[in-house]
């Protein structure tokens, strides 16, 4: 590396994680601050999808697509996402940066074939995280035409295993552009990182993988036996994050509607204002991002949380929320279409992976929950020492990935230097 040149790497999101919440805005917060703090040069990507509707409207083209620009967590710019090579090029002028590779997070927002040919112009090594299947589908919902969620598991779109979907030919269409997209960038594509090896399964099921993958988790934790908490007279029962229907809010305002007020009490534990303070349901604010905010675990700690709802109908690759409850002791109820949750649940057997969610409630009802809760809190184990995973190896490149040697060092030739500052403002 070039004395005095800074070490760059550019992050593909469909979010700006800095403003944004969610399981993939938060991993984009911890690797990012810990690439910084390493005095890496980080660029991160995202796709403004309002603006991109109105654009396409009015020019009539789905070519046209604009991406904002953050550089080392600070908004940069807006641009046409067919310039990146160009904006980029002015960046490493300007800063003295070589970049050393890509890693996409998700692209499901981003014109597929646009990407992948600026990917292939930066000639760089590419990395792909598995953060979700809207790589496969889109309609995270996956509602069929009885208006069902789709009791799939991760498959080829198609009409043998997708029939009954109202969404089918957009899933084909979709599902098509993303096996293009890693066939386009095949030269460059360097490594899947998958958050468990049920994504890591999942991946391998739907496309063919010809490129080294590696599970990392998002977490690292120990074990210990759980601990009697205070047995209060009613069970308490929380749900967690976001409240949208495809993580099962639908599915929790039935189970609060159905449970007996006498017997349990009801929590929702995120950043929301969805409850209202005389509603059955008491709202405790966490949001990550605020410094002052206890952190989940911690909430649900302090308030001796017995069981928590996570019925996400879309398949989890991850879920920081079931890590959360776990460390807390709280028993876990989910469905099998939850992904990870549920191969988690089952694995470490803290909780309970229902069928549907009339036998969930029927299981609130009869007061089986209090016996099995009682159970598991003098038997069971749950997680300790909890943290996020340190190791970014997976996200650190090697030097002689750079980009190409004339546009490494271009600014310290001042012909250049000026031809590049030239370039930069007017982009």
């Amino acid at each position: 590396m070039t004395k005095g040149v800074k070490q760059g790497i550019v992050f593909f999101s469909n979010s700006d994680y800095t403003r944004e919440t969610g399981g993939t805005e938060k991993f984009l917060s911890e690797i990012v601050g810990r690439l910084l703090l390493k005095g890496y040069f980080v660029v991160q990507v995202y796709p403004l999808r309002r603006l991109n509707r109105i654009a396409k409207r009015i020019v009539k083209s789905k070519n046209i697509e604009f991406v904002s620009i953050n550089l080392n967590e600070c908004y940069y710019g807006t641009f046409e996402l067919c310039k990146l090579e160009k904006v980029l090029n002015s960046i490493s002028y300007k800063y003295s940066v070589a970049f050393q590779g890509v890693i996409i997070n998700q692209m499901n927002y981003f014109e597929k074939q646009t990407l992948g040919t600026q990917l292939n112009r930066l000639n760089l090594p590419i990395r792909y995280i598995v953060h979700d299947f809207t790589s496969v589908c889109p309609y995270v919902f996956w509602s069929s035409k009885s208006g069902t969620a789709c009791d799939k598991k991760i498959v080829i779109p198609c009409e043998t295993n997708c029939g009954n979907c109202n969404y089918l030919d957009k899933a084909i269409k979709n599902y098509k552009s993303s096996a293009d997209f890693f066939c386009d960038i095949r030269s460059n594509l360097d490594m899947f990182i998958c958050p468990s090896m049920n994504t890591l399964e999942n991946l391998k099921r739907v496309f063919d993988i010809h490129v080294r993958c590696t599970v990392r988790s998002h977490l690292i934790y120990g074990w210990k036996h759980c601990e009697i908490k205070n047995k209060a007279k009613k069970l308490r029962i929380a749900y967690m994050g976001q409240p949208a229907n495809h993580k099962g809010f639908a599915e929790w305002n039935r189970l609060v509607n159905a449970a007996s007020k006498e017997q349990y009490e009801f929590y929702y534990l995120g950043n929301s204002n969805i409850y209202h303070k005389d509603d059955d349901v008491k709202t405790i604010r966490v949001d990550y991002r605020e410094k002052t905010s206890k952190t989940m675990q911690e909430q649900l700690a302090d308030l001796n949380i017995d069981i928590v709802f996570q019925w996400s109908k879309c398949q989890e690759t991850y879920s920081y929320t079931y890590f959360e409850a776990t460390s807390a002791g709280c028993f876990v109820i989910t469905n099998p279409n939850s992904g990870n949750i549920a191969a988690m649940t089952l694995f470490n057997k803290n909780g309970i992976v229902f069928e549907d969610i009339d036998k969930c409630i029927e299981w609130i009802k009869s007061g089986q929950s209090r016996k099995d809760v009682d159970e598991y809190q003098r038997t069971g184990k749950k997680i300790i020492d909890m943290r996020m995973n340190p190791d970014i190896s997976d996200f650190i490149f090697d030097e002689r990935n750079l980009l190409k040697e004339n546009k490494n060092n271009v600014f310290k030739n001042p012909v250049l230097y000026i031809v590049g500052k030239f370039i930069y403002f007017q982009h």
